[in-house]
């Protein structure tokens, strides 16, 4: 299962946390409605002090990685426990290819290219969920529609 976990699990981890992650439209005090990142725990928001960066929070980044490394591995574990995983290296290094660079990509824009950015541990501010939907980072939106705000 160690190997499973470090060839399968884990690039499958970081593939479905960049390309699969939930965001809501939001509705905060003082602020007009806002497109958030995360699920179950919001951990990206848009900054309040310019435009174009984003406030990020540690602690819920951390436990949605978390969730979501635990709940593939449960779901790999059942799924090797029924019928025996043999992984082949034609799908092993592209799943490690493919988690290695979305992962340096999204690494890159969060701390090179939009360097404004704000880390926090907690948000600071209230939130109340208004709608939720699945991302994907080709179709998502960065702004909300009008007829949200």
């Amino acid at each position: 299962m160690k190997k499973l976990t470090l060839l399968l699990v884990i690039p499958l981890t970081i593939i479905a946390f960049t390309f699969l992650t939930p965001y809501s439209i939001v509705e905060v005090e003082d602020v007009d409605n806002l497109f958030v990142l995360g699920y179950p725990f919001i951990y990206e928001a848009p900054a309040f002090h310019t435009s174009l960066a984003s406030q990020f929070f540690i602690l819920p980044l951390l436990a949605d990685l978390l969730i979501y490394f635990t709940t593939l591995y449960i779901i790999i574990a059942l799924i090797n426990r029924v019928r025996k995983i043999n992984l082949p290296k034609f799908i092993s290094i592209p799943l490690l290819t493919i988690a290695t660079l979305s992962l340096a990509i999204k690494l890159f824009l969060i701390f090179i290219l939009y360097n404004d950015n704000r880390y926090e541990l907690m948000p600071s501010f209230e939130m109340k969920v208004l709608n939720t939907h699945v991302r994907s980072p080709l179709t998502s939106p960065r702004k909300l529609p009008p007829d949200n705000q």
